[in-house]
């Protein structure tokens, strides 16, 4: 679903487990994007 960080490139700003979680999170709640709690990766 998301592809994994080359392993020549500089490592990612947002933890890719946090956004899959925000995204879920998201799908349940049924929430707007900008509502989801501050730990969550910026929209």
């Amino acid at each position: 679903m998301i592809p994994r960080a080359a392993k020549n490139c500089r490592p990612r700003k947002t933890d890719m487990r946090e956004l899959v979680n925000a995204i879920f999170y998201l799908n349940r709640a049924g929430c707007p994007w900008r509502m989801l709690p501050r730990d969550f990766p910026p929209w």
